[in-house]
């Protein structure tokens, strides 16, 4: 059996610069290096949606993940030709919405100042 690590990354503020920032050319020469090793898999862990993953990869020049997991641990997808959904771990969390929607879930919280 050969070894296999897993690098599970945030992806805000640890793999990407925010605000003024810039990425460090060193840091992220090495990141890539270490990424495209055979024994790794990649996994970016995010607050933000697909489609904003998938932009900021394409805007930092970030490696492409294995698996991004996104919506603050809601959805997962793994890499193929594109990202497909981990249906097995969507379904497997969806017993704690308890069949509420999104438009649910804004009724019940939208009352609260400052939550968005």
């Amino acid at each position: 059996m050969s070894l296999r690590i897993l690098l599970a990354c945030d992806l805000d503020r640890t793999v990407l610069p925010t605000g003024t920032e810039e990425i460090s050319v060193g840091a992220m020469a090495a990141f890539k290096e270490y990424a495209a090793r055979e024994e790794v898999t990649l996994a970016y862990l995010s607050g933000r949606n697909l489609p904003l993953i998938e932009r900021a990869i394409e805007r930092f020049g970030v490696p492409v993940p294995d698996i991004a997991v996104g919506d603050v641990g809601t959805s997962m997808y793994f890499k193929n030709d594109g990202f497909s959904l981990h249906q097995g771990w969507s379904d497997e969390i969806a017993a704690d919405w308890a069949g509420k929607s999104t438009e649910d879930i804004k009724g019940i919280v939208g009352d609260q100042d400052g939550l968005k």
